[in-house]
């Protein structure tokens, strides 16, 4: 490969890795042009990054942020040299790693002590962060908990960082669990080890996942995240798996029993690290959607088992068989399958919408009979129910609104209701416009077959004579009957020829009528599936009106919720002097 030459024509040296992020800026290539990075296919950026052409973090940055299209997925994975330097800066997004002090990591957060696992407390975060070292991946070596391990070392010192550079976050569990999957993919990489500077890479990664992508709602104290990824994971596993969603129901099991590991270890007790390192990248591309699709992926995988069981063997299930059968799957098979299940940030929105809705509706009820359903609404935690006199005026004024909605439902369904019947008999009216246009059709084609037979046989009586094929003129055949002496006794071969002129005339004359009615039905045909098309036209505009109108009246109910809800806690604050909820 011809190396590469700067502007003076002198070759280029190698570059170093480097471990900080320059602000993005255009790079001179081979000719000393400007050239942007994302002009070049990502191979080419590979390549020179590889061969240390150019520093990691710059056109990876680059690339990244202006073309993320094109080059930020890479599902297949990426190469292990680049991982640390991509990941970096797909959890940091637009916050470049150059901001921070080179000695940040180990002197601010870590108080310039390397191993804080020997001066980690005994009570609280740091006593929970001490006591989970020792549980998270015991059957790896890297974490054999019968010894202190570099690996209890390396996680907690990240563990302990983040603490201290995230304190509203503090510490969760399972965190220790995708931390300490980043470590062991880190230290399965062959390099000789997880290194100072791969810890402090790994700590950015996670941190800016918090800070960046969504994380920190997880993680946070009562983990609201977490309980609104459960409720979307009930409504999609509706959508997407009917069959078990409505088993699960009906012996009284929600996505909380199961999904709550998940979501809050990001499936790192599920997958293998090879299949984790692919959903970390693709998690830092695609934010919270991708970790939905993995867990329909691994419940469709566990459906045939969950079928036949009853709450209590299912509970046993989850606990016996965490992994079920996804841990055998590679990274590709994993996004491959997950790319089955459409879930977009959109339908999502929709889904945090309706769960807001919920979550008013079910302050103003309260039903005693579903204590669970508060799981999915954080907000209410530590909320006292609201006496009853105070949420009769609530209650009217959505029984108003209710009912108003329910008039242009009501409006609607009539609508839908005519058109369904006019696009009935449309529907009939076409397919018998069709039947008669297919047998005009055909008449017109047997016809025609039989006029060509006939043209044919006239064409083997006149063989020796061809000027004579079509039918002599009528005045021809009268003046031929004087000129004979005995006219009304015609030979066997000129009552042939007469008697198959005939039947082609009226075969002729039968093809035209049947070209003129195949000719009006096709007219009729063409009408009618107009007809058709209009009343489709109609009901598909009807039903975007109607979807409209639903999703339009639960944002208004909401917003009246909330609004009459406000004015509920300002009044009750005021007038007992306490500081609403």
């Amino acid at each position: 490969m011809r190396a590469l030459e700067a502007a003076d024509g002198q070759p280029l040296a190698p570059m170093q890795s480097s471990t900080k992020a320059p602000a993005p800026q255009e790079h001179s290539f081979a000719t000393g042009s400007t050239v942007s990075c994302t002009t070049i296919g990502h191979s080419v950026v590979v390549l020179l990054l590889e061969g240390g052409w150019v520093s990691a973090h710059e056109p990876l940055y680059r690339v990244v942020l202006a073309s993320p299209k094109q080059c930020r997925r890479l599902t297949g994975g990426i190469p292990r040299t680049l991982r640390a330097s991509w990941w970096v800066n797909l959890a940091l997004k637009e916050h470049s790693r150059a901001a921070h002090d080179p000695l940040e990591y180990t002197q601010k957060f870590l108080g310039g002590n390397t191993n804080a696992l020997e001066s980690l407390g005994h009570t609280g975060i740091e006593g929970e962060i001490r006591r989970d070292l020792f549980r998270t991946f015991p059957q790896e070596l890297y974490f054999d908990p019968t010894t202190v391990r570099s690996g209890h070392v390396h996680l907690a010192n990240i563990l302990k960082a983040l603490t201290v550079h995230l304190p509203d976050i503090g510490y969760c569990q399972g965190m220790n669990y995708v931390v300490g999957k980043l470590l062991l993919l880190w230290h399965d990489d062959g390099r000789g080890g997880v290194t100072l500077g791969d810890e402090e890479d790994l700590f950015w990664i996670v941190a800016g996942a918090i800070t960046q992508h969504g994380l920190a709602s997880l993680w946070a104290p009562s983990m609201p995240g977490l309980r609104r990824h459960i409720f979307a994971l009930q409504t999609l596993l509706d959508r997407h798996l009917p069959q078990l969603s409505s088993h699960l129901r009906s012996i009284g099991m929600h996505a909380g029993y199961f999904a709550t590991q998940w979501f809050a270890t990001l499936f790192a007790r599920v997958l293998s690290v090879e299949a984790f390192g692919h959903l970390w990248h693709l998690f830092l591309v695609d934010g919270p959607k991708l970790l939905f699709r993995v867990a329909l992926v691994v419940l469709a995988a566990m459906q045939s088992d969950l079928l036949p069981l009853d709450l209590e063997a299912a509970s046993v299930y989850f606990v016996r068989h965490p992994r079920a059968k996804v841990h055998v799957l590679s990274g590709a098979a994993l996004l491959e399958a997950a790319r089955r299940f459409k879930v977009t940030r959109r339908q999502l929105r929709e889904i945090e919408a309706q769960r807001t809705l919920a979550s008013l509706e079910y302050r103003l009820g309260r039903p005693a009979s579903s204590p669970n359903l508060e799981l999915f609404y954080p907000e209410l935690d530590g909320r006292p129910e609201d006496p009853p006199a105070l949420l009769a005026p609530i209650r009217a004024q959505v029984a108003s609104y209710d009912a108003t909605v329910a008039d242009d439902v009501a409006v609607f369904r009539r609508k839908i209701e005519a058109l369904q019947r006019a696009l009935g008999l449309a529907t009939q009216a076409l397919v018998n416009a069709t039947r008669a246009a297919m047998d005009a059709a055909n008449a017109m084609d047997e016809l025609g077959e039989w006029r060509d037979r006939l043209e044919q046989q006239v064409q083997a009586l006149y063989a020796s004579d061809p000027a004579e094929v079509d039918p002599p003129r009528p005045w021809v055949r009268v003046f031929g009957c004087f000129e004979r002496s005995h006219a009304a006794l015609e030979d066997t071969e000129s009552a042939d020829r007469s008697y198959f002129h005939a039947k082609l005339r009226d075969v002729r004359r039968q093809l035209e009528d049947a070209r003129r009615a195949w000719a009006v039905r096709s007219d009729a045909l063409r009408w009618v599936q107009l007809d058709v098309d209009e009343q489709l036209l109609f009901k598909s505009k009807l039903t975007e009106q109607f979807v409209a109108l639903l999703g339009r009246t639960d944002g208004e109910k909401a917003a009246l919720l909330r609004s009459l809800f406000a004015e509920l806690d300002g009044t009750t604050t005021q007038g007992t002097g306490r500081t609403p909820t």
